[in-house]
């Protein structure tokens, strides 16, 4: 028995381990819990989200998180710059059809 219990106990992931296997999105409606995630995570781990088509209460996504004074420019570009400008159908389009915001 306790043979078995100490394989169990090897074979437990930490926390930090579990949270790695996850992709986190930008959609936090507030900053400092933008900021906690990308601090626990790392900036790799989080994408640009808009729920599209349900209104987030946001009128630009990307606006919204361009005005993060908390966010360095790389992390920015990071989260959604890098990601969306790999999809060709996002180069020049408004991000939601109820928008101007475009990624140029």
């Amino acid at each position: 028995m306790a043979s078995a219990l100490r394989g169990a106990r090897a074979s437990f992931s930490t926390p930090q381990q579990i949270l790695d296997k996850f992709w986190y999105d930008t959609i936090t409606h507030n900053e400092e819990a933008l900021r906690y995630i990308i601090d626990s995570v790392g900036i790799d781990k989080v994408v640009f989200g808009t729920d599209w088509p349900h209104d987030m209460c946001t009128d630009c996504a990307v606006s919204w998180i361009l005005g993060f004074d908390s966010l360095t420019l790389n992390e920015k570009d990071k989260s959604f710059g890098r990601i969306l400008r790999s999809f060709s159908q996002f180069n020049r389009r408004p991000l939601c059809p109820y928008s101007t915001c475009t990624l140029t």
